[in-house]
Parts: structure tokens; C-alpha cells; sequence
């Protein structure tokens, strides 16, 4: 296994090739960390079928998604791995979302990003993957189905239609209440979202409650774990049982 240093040398020195096949690329800074992560789960071919795949680099070229540090997505997989993952949801894909890179079961994923969508199924290699083309928020307001396992890295300052049950237009917000409402009894959701999801005085998780959702961990991230940002960020588990201890 290569050292840390090795294997940035080693994918710097990849990512020279980009101007081969896409010569305005200038983000190196936000692929780096996204190249990493590749690497560590789904090995070297993934990290050269995306630095040769100038439609996939393009899409770091903008800033609407966060990349977590290649630490807090192998947290996020520690989390993860021991949950039934038999019927998992992603409710906001995107092409840094865990279920591309973790291997679960059955995954229900939803974006309303043809393009990325179109990007994103090239990293996936496993056929029960299924991608719903649409508003996460409304596909999440009339979905019947209850699932085992949710999962999503959570957008951040990105604002949406007023939600008058939670009276807020964060989406971050309304889309981990919304995805959440469908765990099943035993099920779980594992969101990475900023420290701000409990700046508005414990607001979100006093929804959380009246609606039969407890927050199980809180796992805190300091400046830095996600790339490119100094925004802090924390991982937490939400189930229907209550737990007291939080």
C-alpha cells in the first residue's frame, strides 16, 4: 500500500494528463481531494477513467457540491458498513455521494441533474443502483416506500421553497427531515451536513422528535474536513428509537 505523500505524487502527477483531454480544466484543487477518495474505494482504472473524461472533470468546474475529506468519507464508511443497506435511499445524488463509492445493496437514488446523471453512471459498477430523474423534495413528499438505510453528504446555503411544516427554505434542512420520514422501524440515517443544522436553537432536531426521529450520534468534524472550505461539519445518526442519552 502506498504512503499518504506516494499517492498524492502519484494522482498530481495523474492529473497532469487532464490538459490532454480537457485543456480549459482549472479546479485541480477540488479534484485532488475527489481523486483520493476514488482511488481508496474504487482503485486506480476509476481514477483514470475520470481524469480522462473531460464531461466528468467538468463537472468540478462548479461549486454547487461539497467534497468531504477522504478521512470523513472512510468515517462515513465505518458508519455504514454494519447497517442493512438492503433497501438504502440517496436523496440528493450528486458525484461525490457515498453510494458511488460504498457498496450497498439496493440503492434508490434521485437527481434532477440529467448531466450529472449521465456522468455519475459511469463510476457506478453494481446493478441494483436505481437513479429516479426529479425534485428530491417533492419525489420525498409522496414516496410510500420505508427504507433500511439513508444516506447523503448535505448540500450547504443552498435555499429551496418555504417548507411550511418546518417553516424554513433551507434545503439542507427539509431534505434530512423528508428522507428521514421514510426509515423504517429498525432503519437509519447516517447525513453529513454543516454545524449550522442545529444553529437555529435546536430547532431542526425538535422536528426531528415530533415526528418520531431521534438524532444517535453527532460526530463532529473540525475546519478543514471538507476540502476547499473552512465550514465545519459534523456526521449525524438519526433512527426512530428514542435515545436519551442525546
Amino acid at each position: 500500500m502506498k504512503g499518504n505523500d506516494d499517492l498524492e505524487n502519484l494522482l498530481l502527477e495523474s492529473m497532469k494528463n487532464i490538459q490532454k483531454f480537457n485543456p480549459k480544466f482549472t479546479r485541480h484543487e477540488r479534484l485532488l481531494p475527489y481523486l483520493k477518495i476514488i482511488d481508496k474505494f474504487k482503485g486506480l482504472d476509476y481514477v483514470n477513467l475520470v481524469i480522462r473524461d473531460p464531461k466528468i472533470t467538468e463537472l468540478f468546474e462548479k461549486n454547487h457540491f461539497i467534497i468531504p475529506s477522504l478521512y470523513l468519507m472512510e468515517f462515513f464508511f465505518q458508519l455504514s458498513r454494519k447497517e442493512n443497506s438492503n433497501n438504502h435511499l440517496e436523496p440528493n445524488l450528486t458525484p461525490i455521494s457515498p453510494s458511488i463509492f460504498l457498496n450497498f445493496e439496493k440503492t434508490t437514488a434521485i437527481s434532477n441533474n440529467k448531466n450529472e446523471i449521465d456522468q455519475i453512471s459511469k463510476l457506478i459498477n453494481r446493478d441494483q443502483f436505481e437513479i429516479i430523474t426529479g425534485n428530491s423534495i417533492e419525489y420525498l413528499k409522496t414516496e410510500k416506500n420505508s427504507y433500511n438505510l439513508i444516506t447523503s453528504i448535505l448540500p450547504i446555503g443552498i435555499k429551496t421553497d418555504l417548507d411550511p411544516e418546518l417553516e424554513t427554505t433551507d434545503f439542507s434542512s427539509i431534505l434530512a427531515f423528508r428522507s428521514c420520514k421514510l426509515l423504517s422501524e429498525n432503519g437509519t440515517g447516517i447525513l453529513l451536513t454543516s454545524n449550522r443544522f442545529f444553529s437555529n436553537k435546536n430547532k431542526n432536531e425538535k422536528i426531528l422528535r415530533s415526528h418520531g426521529l431521534y438524532i444517535h450520534g453527532i460526530f463532529v468534524a473540525p475546519r478543514g474536513f471538507l476540502a476547499n472550505t473552512n465550514i465545519e461539519s459534523c456526521i449525524i445518526l438519526v433512527r426512530k428509537k428514542p435515545n436519551d442519552k442525546i
